[in-house]
């Protein structure tokens, strides 16, 4: 097959063909291709087709032009013989085409058309789209303005309706004269508001019930536990002061015996001497072991566990005479002196050996916060029917650190 050619105004292609035979015959023909006449009908000023030869020439006259305004030949040259597909711009309009190879003869045939023809058609579909969700739109809105008033209304009267129940009006109900879905839940919202209410004023009635009761139990427990606190204080203070009071029992016990002994062998031995300053020393000897027995009877006085009763009574100033000798001990090794005066003899309603407990674990803690040198004035005085016990320091008292 040759080359493509342009005889009598239509292009043909001239064909040979060779006879295997002695002397050797060649047929030559030549084949007007019709067809290009047929794509030179189907272009126009909107698209065009042509068939090019395999150098990229159009096959055929393109009197009218259209194949040559559209046809960038560099550009298709370079898809020659494949199956492409093509955009690109041409004087200022983008083009867009296909190409595909026709057999086995290295022609191809191309297909090119403006971009705006070829998206005429979706855009058109796009408008009718616009124009046709554009009138739904419109649709909907009327109709939704129709159905405002006949639903969304009772709808809003009931939410605010519900927001004033929220903010505690209860009872309060909404009049929809419907008897669809709308009715029935306006109908539901009355109901719950007037059970909202009437619960409100039981449980009102409930709750000033229990206050009005825990007002009394709190006064009731608050009594109890003064009492219980004070009983706890005072069982506190009394096992302490016994537990003191046990210890030096057992000393006063323990000493009794002994002191005895001392005191009846030093009168025997001064009536038996005729030395004077041997009477003499043993006379004072005497005298001590009278000053100690003196303080171990205290101790067993201070001693004393019988529970003091509502009839239990006292003298005050034995209680103090007590005291005062079972402590002396105790102040004159830490060098504080004991200051004591006449004691009134005063009556009180106490049992002898719990006041004498708290009176010695006083004082003994005022023997331990004064400095040496310091004194202890101790005394008595009746006010308004009262006993008062005055222990006056003549220095400040150090509480200990413990």
């Amino acid at each position: 097959m040759g080359e493509p050619f342009t005889g009598d105004g239509l292009p043909s292609v001239p064909i040979a063909v060779v006879a295997s035979s002695d002397p050797i015959l060649v047929l030559g023909a030549e084949l007007a291709l019709d067809i290009v006449q047929e794509l030179e009908g189907q272009s126009s000023r909107e698209h065009a087709v042509a068939l090019l030869d395999r150098h990229g020439e159009v096959l055929g006259a393109d009197p009218r032009g259209h194949v040559d305004r559209l046809l960038e030949r560099g550009l298709v040259r370079s898809v020659l013989g494949t199956v492409a597909s093509i955009t690109y711009e041409r004087q200022g309009m983008v083009v867009q085409g296909a190409v595909a190879p026709v057999g086995e003869t290295g022609w191809t045939v191309v297909v090119l058309e403006p971009a705006d023809v070829a998206l005429e058609g979706p855009r058109r579909i796009r408008r009718l789209l616009l124009v046709v969700v554009g009138a739904a739109m419109v649709l909907a809105v009327l109709l939704a303005l129709v159905l405002a008033r006949t639903v969304t209304d009772p709808i809003a009267r009931l939410r605010d309706h519900a927001l004033a129940l929220a903010d505690g009006r209860l009872g309060i109900t909404t009049e929809v004269a419907r008897s669809d879905e709308v009715g029935e839940l306006a109908r539901a919202f009355n109901h719950l508001s007037m059970r909202l209410r009437e619960n409100q004023d039981e449980i009102r009635q409930q709750r000033e019930a229990i206050e009005s009761f825990n007002q009394d139990l709190q006064r009731e427990v608050e009594a109890a536990t003064a009492h219980l606190r004070e009983a706890q204080e005072q069982l506190v203070r009394s096992g302490q002061l016994a537990a003191v009071a046990q210890i030096g029992a057992g000393l006063a016990h323990e000493l009794n015996n002994p002191l005895t002994a001392v005191l009846g062998l030093a009168q025997i031995l001064r009536a038996r001497t005729g030395d004077p300053a041997l009477a003499e020393d043993l006379k004072a000897l005497e005298q001590e072991a009278l000053r100690c027995r003196e303080v171990v009877d205290a101790l067993l006085k201070l001693a004393d566990d019988q529970p003091a009763t509502q009839d239990s009574h006292a003298d005050l100033r034995a209680i103090l005479e007590d005291v005062v000798t079972a402590v002396r001990p105790t102040f004159a090794r830490r060098g504080v002196g004991l200051s004591t005066g006449a004691y009134d003899a005063v009556d009180v309603r106490i049992g002898h050996g719990p006041a004498a407990q708290a009176l010695v674990q006083l004082m003994s803690g005022l023997a331990a916060g004064l400095p040496s040198g310091a004194r202890l004035a101790v005394g008595t005085e009746v006010v308004d029917g009262l006993a008062i016990v005055r222990l006056v320091p003549s220095a400040p008292v150090e509480l200990a650190s413990d």
